[in-house]
C-alpha cells in the first residue's frame, strides 16, 4: 500500500505551551508518559497533525519548569526538544527506558557492601542513579535518527528550563535595621535556569564544544554535558533519606561538572566563610520539592519576552499526578482534631508543600488581575489620545512630563546601583555587610526629602535637569515602546491565508521582533559595563567620600552620582563610538564582520528595505539576523574591554565633553545614541512597509511616550513588567475524563500512587501501566485544551 505525506502548511496561528512538572516520587513515571505527548505534539505526529490542522496552529513547548522527581522529566523533555531538528531527532521515547527498565527498587538500593552510603541514604544516588541518568542522555544521543516521514514539526529556537533545588545551609543575606543592628536571613530555595538559544546558547547540546560562544562553556565535552544534566536531575530529586545529599564544589573545589551547575544556578553569588573549610567550599542540596514543589511563577518573565510574528495563544500546563480533593475528605467534613502524628507529618511536609501551591496560584491570579487593570488603563489612555488628537498641544494635559521623566531617572538609578555595587556577587561576610551599609546609606542620601526650602528647590532642579538627560538612554523605555507596538500590530492580523496586508504585517512584525532582540543584547552589554570591577571600585570611592553624619554638600554629591550613571550610558550607547569587528575563523559559523558604522547606519538600511509585491508574498524576515546581533554584542564587549587595557579610559568618560549632556535629547550631529538610531530605523521600517494604514501606525508608534506618561507610574510603583494573561490547565488522572479515561480516577489508573508514591519502583508492569496512562491522559488533556470552539470554525478556511 502506498502512503502519501501531506506537506506541512504555513499556519496562521501558534499555541505556545509552558509546562510545570513537579513532585511525585514514582508518579514521575506517569508524568513521563505525559511529557512524551508534549514532544509528539511539537513534532506533529499522529493525531497532533490533525490538531494543528483543526486549529490552524503550530504547537511549541518553549518553557519548562520542574521540581523533584518530576523535574527529571523536565530535563529529559528539554534535552529531546532542543536536540531534535527538522531532519534529525533525539526521540523522547528513548527516555521511557530509564523509568521502565532502570527504576527498579532492587537496582536503586544501596548494596550491603557499600557501607559508606548506607549511613547516608537507603538508595544509591551518586553511583547507580546518576550513572543511569547520564547514560540515558548518551544513549538517546547515540540513537539519534532521521525524523519520521510526514511529521509537521514546529520550529523551536528558544527554550527555558527552570529546575529547583533546596540549598541545605542556604544563601546568607545580611541587613541592618534602623539602629544599625545586624540581621541575617537565609534563602534555601535555589533555581537553576538553562537557556537554549539556537546558535548562541545550547546547554543541552553535547557536541557544541568547538563552536560554543559562551566562554564559560567553551571546553565542554559530551560526557560533561551528560554528567552535568544527570547531576542536575539528582539535585532536584534527592528525596530526603531515600537519596543522599548532593554536593557541589565552589571555587577551586569545583570540577568541570560542578562548573556547569554553578553557571546555571548562579551558585557563587553568595557569602562564603573567610577561611576555607577543612573539606573545601561545598554546597549541599536536597530535593527541590522540600520548599518549592510547584514552580509556576519563574515562567512569567520568559513568557512576556517571547516574540512572535503571528497571533499566539499562551497556555501554562501543570501536572499534578495525585491531586488532593480536600472538600470531599472525611476529616474536612468532620472538622476533627488532628492527632500528634498527623500534626508532625503535615508540619514537616504537607503544609509547606501545599502553601507553595497556594502561593503560586494566588500569585498568578494577582498577576492576571494586574494585567486586566493595566489593559483597562491602556484602553482609557488610548481613547483619550484619540479624542484629543485634534488638539495637538493638549494630548495629555493632565500628565506632568517632568514628574514622568524624574520617575524614569529614579528607576534607572535604582537599576544601576545594585549592579555597580555587585550586591549579588558576594565573597565574604565582611564585604557583604560593607556593601549593604554603603548601598543603604547611599540610597538614603539620594532619596532623602529636604525640609529646607532652598535645598528642596535645588533638589527639584537637579532631578528635573537630569530627568531631561534620560532621552535616548533608557533601554527599558525602548523595550516598552517596541513591545507595545508589536502587540498593537499583532492585533491587526487576520486569519485570511492569502491576505497581502497580513503578509506585510508579518514581515514588519518579524523586523520589530528582531529589534527587540537587539535591545535585549544591548541591555546585556550595559549590565556587563555597569558591573565591571573598575567601575564598581570607582563608585565605591565616590560613595565613601560622603558619610551620613558629616555630609556638607549633598546636592553636589547627588549631581555627581547621576552624572556618572548617565555618562556610562552615553559611553556605551554612542552610535559613533564603536570599532570594526571581525570574528576569528572558529567563530564564523555564528558571527560575522560588523563595521564601526553599522548601528549608526541602521535608519539608512531600514529605508532601503521596501519590498516588491513578490517579496511581500514570501513573508521573508531579513532584518538583524542572529549572527549580526551576536556580533554586535561582541562589538560592544570589545568596547567594554578597553577599560581593562587602559584604566585611564574611565577618567575620560567622567571628564570628556562628548559624554556631557548636549541639551538636544542625546540626538545631534555631534552625538547620537544607538537607541535613537534604532527608533529612526523603526520609523523607516514603517514607512517602507507598504501597508495601507502606514500613517496611523506611525502615529501609534510616535505617540507612545504620551501613553507611557500615563501608564509608567503604575508599572513602576507595582513593579509590573510582564503583561501577558496566563491561562492555567491542570493534568491529572482525575481531570482526564475522555475516551478510555472516562469515569476513572487515580485509583483506577495508576499503580505508582501506592506505598506513599514509591509503588512504581517495585514492579515493571506497574511502571509500564503508569507510562501508558500518562500518554493517554496527556493526549486527552491536550486535545481538550487546544481543540476549542474558538478555532474549529477556521478549519474550513484552512482546508480551502
Amino acid at each position: 500500500m502506498s502512503s502519501y505525506n501531506l506537506h506541512k502548511p504555513e499556519f496562521s496561528h501558534e499555541h505556545r505551551l509552558g509546562l510545570v512538572v513537579y513532585g511525585g516520587v514514582s508518579l514521575a513515571i506517569y508524568m513521563n508518559g505525559i511529557c512524551r505527548e508534549f514532544y509528539n505534539a511539537v513534532r506533529g505526529r499522529g493525531i497532533y497533525k490533525l490538531i494543528k490542522a483543526l486549529t490552524d496552529s503550530d504547537i511549541v513547548v518553549d518553557i519548562i519548569s520542574g521540581t523533584s522527581a518530576g523535574g527529571i522529566n523536565g530535563v529529559l523533555l528539554s534535552y529531546a526538544l532542543t536536540n531534535s531538528t527538522q531532519t534529525q531527532v533525539v526521540d523522547f521515547e528513548e527516555f521511557a527506558q530509564i523509568w521502565r527498565e532502570d527504576a527498579s527498587i532492587s537496582s536503586l538500593m544501596n548494596q550491603p557492601s557499600s557501607a559508606k552510603f548506607q549511613t547516608e541514604s537507603v538508595l544509591d544516588g551518586s553511583g547507580y542513579y546518576q550513572t543511569k541518568l547520564a547514560d540515558a542522555f548518551k544513549t538517546a544521543q547515540d540513537n539519534q535518527k532521521s525524523a519520521p516521514a510526514g511529521e509537521w514539526t514546529s520550529s523551536l529556537n528558544e527554550l527555558d528550563l527552570f529546575i529547583t533545588g533546596t540549598d541545605f545551609f542556604g544563601r546568607v543575606h545580611q541587613h541592618l535595621d534602623s539602629t544599625g543592628a545586624l540581621i541575617e536571613v537565609r534563602e534555601h530555595r535555589n533555581l537553576f535556569h538553562l537557556k537554549h538559544r539556537q546558535g548562541r546558547k545550547e546547554p543541552f547540546n553535547p557536541n557544541l564544544q568547538k563552536h560554543n560562544l559562551d566562554p564559560k562553556d567553551s571546553s565542554r565535552t559530551p560526557e560533561q554535558t551528560y554528567q552535568a544534566l544527570g547531576k542536575l536531575c539528582r539535585i532536584t530529586s534527592c528525596f530526603p533519606v531515600a537519596f543522599p545529599v548532593v554536593e557541589v564544589g565552589l571555587k577551586e573545589d569545583a570540577d568541570e561538572i560542578d562548573q556547569r551547575l554553578i553557571q546555571w544556578g548562579q551558585l557563587e553569588n553568595r557569602q562564603l566563610p573567610e577561611k576555607k573549610p577543612p573539606n573545601g567550599y561545598k554546597l549541599h542540596f536536597i530535593d527541590g520539592g522540600v520548599l518549592d514543589n510547584k514552580p509556576f511563577t519563574y515562567t512569567l518573565k520568559e513568557i512576556y519576552y517571547r516574540t512572535a510574528n503571528r497571533p499566539v495563544d499562551r497556555k501554562l500546563f501543570y501536572i499534578d499526578a495525585n491531586p488532593k480533593t480536600v472538600s470531599d475528605s472525611g476529616q474536612f467534613k468532620a472538622m476533627s482534631k488532628p492527632g500528634i502524628l498527623s500534626v508532625v507529618g503535615n508540619s514537616l511536609s504537607g503544609l509547606p508543600r501545599y502553601e507553595s501551591i497556594s502561593n503560586d496560584l494566588n500569585l498568578i491570579k494577582e498577576h492576571n488581575q494586574k494585567v486586566q487593570r493595566y489593559n483597562s488603563l491602556l484602553a482609557d489612555a488610548e481613547n483619550s489620545r484619540i479624542l484629543t488628537d485634534t488638539i495637538a498641544d493638549n494630548i495629555n494635559v493632565n500628565v506632568n512630563e517632568g514628574i514622568y521623566l524624574k520617575s524614569r531617572l529614579i528607576s534607572l538609578r535604582d537599576y544601576v546601583l545594585p549592579l555597580v555595587l555587585k550586591i549579588e556577587q558576594n565573597s565574604s561576610t565582611n564585604s557583604e555587610l560593607n556593601k549593604q551599609e554603603i548601598l543603604e546609606s547611599t540610597t538614603k542620601l539620594l532619596t532623602e526629602h529636604f525640609t529646607d526650602d532652598i535645598k528642596r528647590e535645588q533638589e527639584e532642579k537637579t532631578l528635573s535637569n537630569f530627568g531631561e538627560h534620560i532621552y535616548n538612554l533608557d533601554v527599558d523605555y525602548a523595550l516598552r515602546k517596541q513591545f507595545y507596538f508589536v502587540k498593537k500590530l499583532s492585533q491587526l492580523l487576520t486569519r485570511e491565508p492569502d491576505s497581502l496586508e497580513d503578509n506585510k504585517r508579518r514581515v514588519l512584525l518579524g523586523r520589530f521582533n528582531r529589534q527587540i532582540k537587539l535591545l535585549e543584547t544591548i541591555k546585556t552589554a550595559l549590565n556587563q559595563l555597569l558591573s565591571h570591577p573598575i567601575i564598581s571600585e570607582d563608585f565605591y570611592n565616590l560613595f565613601a567620600q560622603i558619610k551620613l553624619d558629616n555630609c556638607t554638600d549633598v546636592g553636589s554629591w547627588r549631581s555627581q552620582v547621576y552624572d556618572r550613571v548617565l555618562r556610562l550610558h552615553r559611553f556605551l550607547l554612542d552610535a559613533n563610538g564603536l570599532e570594526d569587528f571581525s570574528p576569528q575563523e572558529s567563530q564564523k559559523q555564528f558571527l560575522e564582520q560588523i563595521s564601526a558604522n553599522f548601528l549608526n547606519e541602521l535608519p539608512i538600511k531600514a529605508a532601503a528595505l521596501a519590498l516588491t509585491t513578490d517579496e511581500q508574498k514570501t513573508k521573508i524576515i531579513d532584518w538583524l539576523p542572529q549572527k549580526q546581533i551576536s556580533s554586535i554584542l561582541q562589538q560592544l564587549n570589545n568596547k567594554i574591554c578597553k577599560l581593562n587595557d587602559n584604566p585611564s579610559q574611565l577618567n575620560k568618560i567622567w571628564s570628556e565633553e562628548r559624554y556631557q549632556y548636549n541639551q538636544k535629547q542625546n540626538d545631534s550631529t555631534e552625538f547620537s545614541t544607538i537607541l535613537r538610531q534604532l527608533e529612526l530605523a523603526s520609523e523607516n521600517l514603517l514607512k517602507t512597509s507598504g501597508l495601507s494604514n502606514t500613517e496611523d501606525l506611525l502615529n501609534c508608534f510616535g505617540s507612545f511616550q504620551q501613553l507611557d506618561q500615563v501608564l509608567y507610574p503604575f508599572e513602576y510603583l507595582t513593579d509590573f513588567k510582564e503583561k501577558d494573561l496566563i491561562e492555567i490547565i491542570r493534568f491529572s488522572p482525575n481531570d482526564a475524563q475522555m475516551g478510555l479515561g472516562q469515569g476513572k480516577t487515580i485509583k483506577d489508573k495508576l499503580a505508582g500512587d501506592t506505598l506513599r508514591a514509591f509503588g512504581g519502583f517495585f514492579k515493571k508492569s506497574w511502571r509500564s501501566n503508569d507510562l501508558l496512562w500518562g500518554r493517554l491522559d496527556g493526549l486527552n488533556r491536550i486535545v481538550e485544551a487546544l481543540v476549542t470552539l474558538k478555532y474549529l470554525p477556521k478549519f474550513r478556511e484552512f482546508v480551502n
